[in-house]
């Protein structure tokens, strides 16, 4: 771990007038080992916003529900999705809308964005993996491959293999792998509306340590300045 942090301070700053991009190190699921998480370097993108969900829609999919599709090509290695969670008093062995949040799995976390309507990708194929930096809270979802445009995004439930809310989710994996069946792809419904937009908003930090939202570009009395859905919770 110590001679990954290493490299990540010594890892040169590569900037340009918005966006630059560093080494860091981050939790990510099962990279080595398969279970669990394990620490690892990667190269982290940032700029002016904590949030950034832009090359990723959120609409409805075939099978009634939601699913996260990828607006435009995404090139392997490329930053899908970055952004923030929120710690929330819940037991994700039981709530499957929180992502586990740290390495000994006993704490749990909603993320911003289109992150929560990432499926699972049963046929164990995802074309995305998450890096999780649990210190700071904040995520980036990276391409595992070339992704085209709407194309459903996808990762790999590792918590599957021990939380209770995915049990069933788990025995049709499992069925799908004994048989070598091959999953379908998930299609978008014809004309569904994009579900998620903050287009018009960035988050940042603010005066108080915490993280506010601002307009990105002037707003009209009136105007949407934002749209979503949300993920109802067993949260008192």
């Amino acid at each position: 771990m110590r001679a990954i942090q290493r490299r990540a301070a010594a890892a040169a700053t590569t900037s340009s007038s918005r966006q630059q991009s560093s080494l860091l190190a981050a939790w990510v699921p099962g990279h080595r080992n398969g279970v669990g998480f394990s620490f690892v370097a990667v190269r982290r993108c940032s700029s002016d916003s904590l949030i950034d969900c832009s090359k990723v829609q959120a609409r409805l999919d075939a099978y009634g529900g939601v699913g996260a599709f990828a607006a435009q090509p995404i090139k392997k290695g490329e930053v899908v999705e970055r952004g923030v969670v929120r710690r929330l008093p819940v037991d994700g062995n039981d709530c499957a809308y929180v992502f586990t949040w740290s390495p000994d799995r006993s704490v749990w976390a909603s993320g911003s964005g289109c992150s929560v309507f990432y499926n699972a990708s049963l046929a164990g194929t995802p074309n995305t993996e998450m890096a999780r930096y649990f210190d700071e809270d904040k995520f980036e979802i990276i391409a595992s491959r070339d992704i085209a445009e709407n194309e459903e995004l996808t990762h790999l439930y590792k918590s599957l293999e021990w939380r209770a809310c995915f049990k069933e989710l788990k025995a049709i994996r499992d069925r799908m792998l004994a048989s070598a069946e091959v999953a379908k792809p998930v299609e978008l419904v014809s004309g569904s509306p994009v579900v998620v937009d903050c287009s018009k908003v960035y988050a940042k930090k603010d005066a108080f340590g915490g993280v506010g939202a601002y307009a990105k570009v002037p707003i009209k009395k009136g105007e949407l300045v934002e749209r979503g859905i949300v993920r109802r919770l067993p949260v008192d």
